[in-house]
């Protein structure tokens, strides 16, 4: 599950374990992405592309969202912009990271079937950075 909060080297924990302490985390960042986001309910953001936004807010952290061009886009009411934003979000440490963009481009993916069901244009191709 990726979870490492509160969790310590060796630690062992049963799958149903696993996915309690996931969805509490998950709805912590729901919740905190709620937040970012200007209006919520106005939004009207599509389940998908909610989803794809959620599981990039879940994985870089709800600081650097708060930060992102992505956020900015959403709010600003450009959600195909937002959504072509996630496959930006492909480094570590400096790095291009290949399972990140396709990660990304997986949610990105998600994002906008959320909208109309086909990808506005064809995903990032790895470039090595």
């Amino acid at each position: 599950f990726g979870e490492t909060r509160g969790v310590e080297l060796g630690d062992s924990y049963t799958p149903a374990e696993c996915r309690a302490m996931f969805a509490g985390r998950l709805a912590e960042f729901e919740a905190g992405l709620d937040r970012l986001i200007a209006d919520p309910l106005e939004a009207l953001i599509p389940d998908r592309s909610y989803v794809g936004i959620l599981d990039w807010a879940y994985n870089v952290g709800l600081g650097a969202a708060a930060r992102s061009t992505l956020i900015r886009k959403l709010n600003a009411g450009d959600l195909r912009g937002a959504c072509n934003e996630l496959p930006r979000w492909r480094f570590a440490g400096g790095k291009g990271v290949r399972g990140l963009l396709i990660r990304r481009n997986k949610a990105r993916q998600l994002c906008h079937e959320g909208l109309d069901g086909v990808p506005a244009d064809v995903p990032f191709r790895w470039e090595g950075a």
